[in-house]
């Protein structure tokens, strides 16, 4: 969300980005509005963002040509770019859908993960604070486990919740 502060996407993306390789490669799940791809970049990191077809159309004109960001036209129900990447990104995704959705999401991103890729889920956890009202952690846990990633650490930066699991 191209509201929140840079300072906010760059503090995520360095933690988030913390003992990879050198350039990893960075799925950005419905990462049109470019505020974490371009954290992520700044970082070292090659961004692929998946997005609507009309967020890629409207955001295209906006990407800093000396970052490594490319954007990809889709939608991620029916399905992820090709990997392998080394991070799978998920940005307030999960609290606008069921589970069915959110579990097929992350068969999905644990398909074009490589081993001991991360998937990092930035949003709202129930029990938390005042905004998380829709999962728990323990679902989220279960949703991973199911996927085939490892038990999920929680952690939080900058106000923000996240919850991070490595293929296994």
């Amino acid at each position: 969300m191209s509201h929140y502060p840079r300072e906010t996407a760059t503090e995520i993306a360095k933690h988030c980005l913390t003992g990879l390789s050198e350039n990893p490669k960075v799925l950005d799940v419905r990462g049109g509005p470019l505020t974490y791809a371009n954290a992520f970049a700044q970082q070292g990191a090659v961004v692929t963002i998946l997005d609507l077809p009309e967020v890629i159309d409207m955001m295209r004109p906006k990407l800093n040509p000396s970052l490594s960001i490319s954007m990809e036209k889709g939608d991620f129900t029916k399905g992820l770019p090709k990997g392998p990447f080394d991070v799978v990104y998920l940005g307030n995704i999960y609290h606008i859908y069921g589970e069915k959705e959110n579990r097929k999401l992350f068969c999905d991103a644990a398909s074009e993960l490589q081993s001991g890729g991360r998937m990092i889920i930035n949003d709202f956890v129930r029990g938390t604070g005042p905004e998380s009202a829709l999962f728990a952690y323990e679902q989220y846990k279960k949703w991973l486990q199911d996927a085939g990633f490892s038990v999920p650490i929680f952690d939080e930066v900058s106000y923000n919740q996240l919850i991070i699991a490595t293929k296994q």
